[in-house]
């Protein structure tokens, strides 16, 4: 979803055709009655983007309100992601070598749902289950699991951000593998096979995060 009240024209032209963005498309509410609920997470993303921006640009010896034209008539988006699992002989899944360069090497190789990149906005807040599976590239190449922790929060760097901080902040680097079955069933903490444990069924489901990418507005000047 975007904005909730998209802007209606653009400011240079007064046309609504150049309109970058819509209002969002709901399902009806008896079939999807979380609309309120995503909503309301929305817009505290949006606000705890502020938050945080401010602090950055205090960091980078700017304005607290550096980057308070980036929060007019913001082009943000929330999104609800589902990783599918894939079966440990699943050969449909694109693979990539722990270099993230193809061909992969057969003893290298990993399944990947999400190829390597970076995001192209300022910030993504991003809030996942426990299945696992997100990894961050640090300075020496090597892939690092971003493991969940709960009531937390994943914060990325986005390509906009990097270029606006002059490079002192790096974009992120990631990719998410592919959540796997289990190869066969396998015993519970009681010993009974193929019985999962209560808060062991996230693989069974597949991977599912909540990514807020926080992006500009159409009106906003961008330097550094």
């Amino acid at each position: 979803m975007g904005p909730t009240q998209p802007t209606q024209s653009s400011p240079t032209t007064g046309n609504s055709r150049f309109n970058l963005t819509e209002s969002n498309i709901w399902p009806d509410s008896t079939a999807y009655p979380s609309r309120a609920h995503l909503e309301q997470l929305y817009s505290e993303l949006q606000s705890l983007s502020s938050t945080i921006l401010s602090l950055l640009a205090t960091s980078l010896n700017k304005p607290s309100d550096f980057f308070t034209s980036y929060l007019t008539d913001s082009l943000s988006t929330l999104r609800l992601l589902h990783y599918p699992p894939s079966p440990p002989t699943d050969t449909t899944t694109q693979t990539y070598t722990k270099a993230a360069t193809p061909p992969p090497e057969p003893s290298d190789a990993i399944k990947v749902s999400c190829t390597p990149h970076t995001d192209s906005g300022i910030l993504t807040l991003l809030h996942q289950d426990s299945t696992g599976g997100l990894e961050v590239q640090d300075s020496s190449g090597k892939w690092v699991a971003a493991p969940y922790v709960p009531e937390s929060i994943v914060v990325n760097i986005g390509d906009l951000m990097a270029m606006v901080s002059g490079g002192r902040f790096v974009a992120t680097m990631h990719r998410v593998r592919a959540p796997t079955l289990p190869a066969s069933p396998k015993a519970n903490r009681k010993g009974v096979v193929g019985e999962e444990d209560e808060d062991d069924s996230a693989p069974k489901f597949g991977r599912f995060s909540v990514p807020f990418f926080f992006e500009p507005g159409e009106r906003c000047l961008v330097q550094s």
